[in-house]
């Protein structure tokens, strides 16, 4: 399959096309029927992923009939991959319950629920568009259903990178006058707790998304035991 690339410049609403240029000055027209793999459009009547390539490289094949087609790509590329590994995708778009990320000009799925072990208020807390991270992938995802994929599975070991003395910045996920304990963030996928005994409201008060110079107290199966030593910086600074 010879693959080439081209810049997205728009859609074309009466050709129902995505209209490219190549890299010599060329243009040429991506059918609807050749765009994508997903079955999905936008309130507009737009396929969905349109306004995430505008002004980007697109990937096509030139078919044996003369037609360029987005999709082939994709398919050989999602076909190519395996359930359980591991990628570097680019953060592209956030929703309410999760956000996208892109590779290989494929789209993926991460949940709100796959971000981190610890509460997640906002996934923009946690990422920029733009930011390479590694993910790992869930499913294949089908025609009305985009693939999904994992941050904090891409990191089953990290709790073996921390152990009892250890210095780290925290950040405040959540906060339980219930179970008398700050809900920390010790890395994006890393929970973590800090008990009142051990980091009074009154000595410490601290809000979500401070970030908290602490000290890790001990290591469980779920998660960092911590001691608040300093506030390193406020959320809305």
């Amino acid at each position: 399959m010879n693959v080439k690339k081209g810049i997205a410049l728009g859609w074309s609403h009466s050709r129902k096309a995505l209209q490219l240029v190549t890299p010599d000055g060329k243009r040429i027209e991506i059918p609807q029927s050749e765009f994508s793999v997903h079955d999905f459009t936008a309130p507009k009547g737009l396929p969905f992923e349109v306004a995430w390539l505008m002004g980007k490289e697109v990937y096509y094949v030139e078919l044996e009939n003369g037609i360029y087609s987005r999709k082939r790509v994709m398919q050989k590329t999602i076909y190519n991959m395996v359930v359980g590994e591991i990628f570097e995708a680019t953060v592209i778009k956030f929703c309410k319950k999760g956000l996208f990320v892109e590779y290989n000009n494929c789209f993926f799925y991460c949940s709100i629920f796959e971000v981190s072990n610890s509460f997640v208020k906002d996934v923009s807390d946690h990422f920029y568009i733009g930011q390479k991270v590694d993910v790992r992938l869930l499913d294949k995802g089908s025609k009305y259903k985009y693939p999904e994929v994992s941050y904090k599975q891409a990191f089953p070991d990290c709790l073996d990178n921390y152990h009892s003395g250890d210095y780290c910045v925290c950040k405040v996920s959540n906060l339980s006058d219930h179970l008398g304990a700050y809900f920390m963030e010790v890395s994006p996928a890393v929970p973590g707790i800090m008990d009142f005994e051990n980091c009074p409201k009154w000595s410490l008060p601290l809000h979500y998304g401070d970030e908290v110079l602490c000290v890790v107290k001990n290591v469980n199966s779920k998660g960092v035991r911590l001691i608040g030593l300093r506030v390193s910086r406020r959320a809305n600074q």
